[in-house]
């Protein structure tokens, strides 16, 4: 999937719902590292409703670290397809992430993956590949990785075809069925 070459500024993406558990948290203390280092050529935007009212406490964090610039609340996104479009790299900071559709759905979209070293978002990551692993719950190396791939744009292409190729070899539905379809034969 051809995508436009990164502008100045890399734009990250993180997809699900706002709460805690999806680590949004995460993204802004690592938001934070990245100004007090004098980095702030990048955007955050998270997609994703509020049902818990939890956008407050985020608002809150925001508006004290003063990165209003950096972080956008889209809301309920329809069309992800576009949106991932132009984005350079996706977040999954949630720390317990089960089976990680968004994270193949960024793949899919020749975007790698900064996420969190745990659950099956490690399964999915290959290192340095198709994404970078951080450390569950360390806003600190989130940064590290972040600040990795806004100095360093031709590593955004160069993961995020090796994710696209990743992905379409190894989650299509037609390969998912075919797995399906393995697992029930075998327990016949």
């Amino acid at each position: 999937m051809k995508k436009k070459e990164s502008s100045g500024i890399v734009k990250f993406l993180l997809v699900g719902t706002l709460e805690k558990n999806k680590g949004q948290w995460i993204a802004i203390e690592a938001a934070n590292e990245l100004i007090k280092k004098g980095i702030n050529d990048f955007e955050i935007d998270f997609a994703g409703g509020n049902p818990t009212n939890y956008k407050k406490i985020l608002d809150d964090t925001i508006s004290k670290y003063k990165l209003k610039k950096q972080i956008k609340f889209l809301g309920f996104v329809s069309d992800l397809k576009a949106k991932r479009m132009e984005t350079d790299v996706e977040l999954m900071c949630s720390p317990n992430e089960a089976f990680g559709l968004v994270t193949i759905e960024a793949m899919m979209s020749s975007n790698p993956v900064i996420g969190s070293c745990s659950g099956a978002t490690k399964e999915l990551i290959e290192d340095g590949k198709n994404g970078l692993y951080f450390e569950k719950e360390n806003p600190k190396d989130l940064a590290l990785k972040m600040e990795e791939v806004i100095r360093n744009k031709k590593m955004i292409r160069e993961m995020g075809d090796y994710a696209y190729k990743y992905a379409k070899e190894n989650y299509t539905s037609e390969i998912n069925a075919k797995k399906i379809t393995e697992i029930y034969k075998n327990l016949i």
